[in-house]
């Protein structure tokens, strides 16, 4: 995850999620601190397991707190641009904007800064 926030900031963007590159204390913590993040955004991008597991392999447990699925609501309920990568999970993603691997997300944020 560090690599793409490093290619963003790169490209650029401005990387709010502190979790990337932050350590927190508790579960209550991180929670605490992704919704400020969240709410900080402009857009938020969430990746699906299929970005970054095989079928072979073990999910880390904290990866199983359905974050991800409580980031996605809480952006669109801020009524943030949201952007999925790697498949859609839920029925809400049917509201964002759906990619299908992250060289799909550089290449779709590379052709906003050229319009821009």
């Amino acid at each position: 995850m560090a690599q793409i926030a490093y290619k963003l900031k790169y490209m650029g963007h401005e990387i709010v999620s502190r979790w990337v590159t932050e350590s927190q204390r508790s579960m209550q913590d991180a929670a605490l601190m992704d919704m400020t993040d969240v709410k900080k955004a402009d857009t938020v991008i969430v990746f699906a397991d299929s970005q970054y597991f095989t079928d072979a392999e073990t999910v880390p447990r904290k990866l199983l707190s359905c974050a991800r699925m409580s980031e996605l609501g809480a952006a669109l309920a801020y009524g943030k641009r949201l952007i999925v990568v790697g498949g859609k999970q839920n029925i809400f993603t049917e509201l964002a904007v759906n990619l299908d691997d992250t060289e799909s997300l550089f290449q779709f944020l590379a052709l906003e800064i050229v319009a821009a």
